[in-house]
């Protein structure tokens, strides 16, 4: 891993508690900075504060609170960013068909940890 991958903030959006709190531990321990959102709200919020930043969204599709289709459409709206990197994290055909469309890379759930590594890594890269 380079110290530009390491500088590169993980956005993981994930209302799964459990989740969200064992998947930002392993992208810690492989030395990414994460900033973990419950809700889209929060997600917003902490974008916000990265403005104009290189940063890779790691998000699931189906957020508490939201519509599929608000939370498709915001990542929709936010990767036509350039300094950002979408991962859909989630699983399903919808995900897949979702994620093929946005053009961005995908992780299923439940997820392989090295699988995970491998394409946060790699949307880091394409950053740099």
């Amino acid at each position: 891993m380079t110290l530009r991958q390491v500088m590169t903030p993980i956005l993981l959006v994930e209302d799964d508690k459990a989740l969200r709190e064992s998947t930002a531990e392993i992208l810690v321990e492989e030395g990414f900075e994460v900033r973990a959102a419950a809700t889209l709200e929060v997600a917003k919020r902490l974008l916000a504060e990265l403005a104009g930043t290189k940063v890779v969204i790691l998000s699931d599709l189906h957020v508490s609170g939201e519509d599929d289709e608000t939370v498709r459409s915001w990542l929709e709206e936010t990767i036509a960013q350039e300094h950002v990197r979408l991962i859909v994290f989630s699983s399903g055909t919808r995900a897949a068909a979702i994620a093929e469309v946005l053009r961005c890379r995908r992780v299923s759930k439940p997820f392989d940890v090295e699988l995970l590594i491998d394409e946060v890594k790699r949307a880091a890269t394409d950053l740099a």
